[in-house]
């Protein structure tokens, strides 16, 4: 595997930055204390295997405070992208530019199905093996997000709610930060997973 492909190592508290887009807030970076690599990735909503509709929705989000968050090059190729997945036994990354900012998360189904095949289609001359998570990643300004204040007094009834409002497969959380800090990328909450956990608990 290109060594573009394994998830950045920081120390603990490191920030990550998001590159300015429209209708997002200029910079976003971990909650303080998080690392960004580590053996748990999109994993704390696991220590709750057995939830109900009315459960608070903390049962459910991975909060970064408590895990740590896999991150990609935006230049690392699909496959390899794919295959970090994988071997971290996750479905999606948060993408970084060149300056290590945040621009996108990168999901398995982008490379296996939907943006891939998509991009290809309008590319008839660039080859599948070409093609780098840059290309197909879900940019900054088309994330669900919802602020973590708000998920601390929701139900996972509400959050149920959103996501069928949406067709985003991720719920991104927030935590304002105060005048010279910025806000938090604080945690992610994850459909499929919410919805397994759902159907195992019935």
């Amino acid at each position: 595997m290109s060594s573009t492909a394994s998830s950045r190592a920081a120390p603990a508290g490191a920030t990550l930055r998001l590159r300015a887009a429209p209708d997002v807030h200029p910079s976003y970076r971990l909650q303080s204390g998080a690392a960004i690599t580590g053996s748990h990735s999109f994993r704390s909503a696991s220590n709750h295997p057995f939830i109900r509709a009315g459960d608070s929705a903390l049962r459910v989000l991975t909060d970064f405070a408590a895990s740590s968050a896999f991150t990609v090059s935006a230049g690392c190729g699909i496959d390899d992208a794919l295959d970090e997945m994988f071997r971290r036994g996750v479905r999606a990354l948060i993408v970084l530019d060149e300056q290590d900012a945040v621009i996108g998360l990168v999901t398995s189904y982008d490379i296996q199905g939907g943006r891939a095949q998509q991009y290809l289609e309008g590319q008839p001359t660039r080859r599948r093996e070409e093609l780098c998570v840059r290309e197909i990643l879900t940019p900054c300004a088309e994330w669900t997000t919802i602020d973590w204040h708000e998920v601390r007094s929701a139900r996972i009834d509400d959050v149920l709610a959103i996501f069928r409002r949406t067709a985003s497969p991720y719920l991104l959380i927030l935590e304002a930060g105060n005048e010279t800090t910025p806000e938090y990328l604080r945690g992610i909450i994850s459909r499929s997973r919410l919805e397994r956990q759902l159907a195992e608990s019935t």
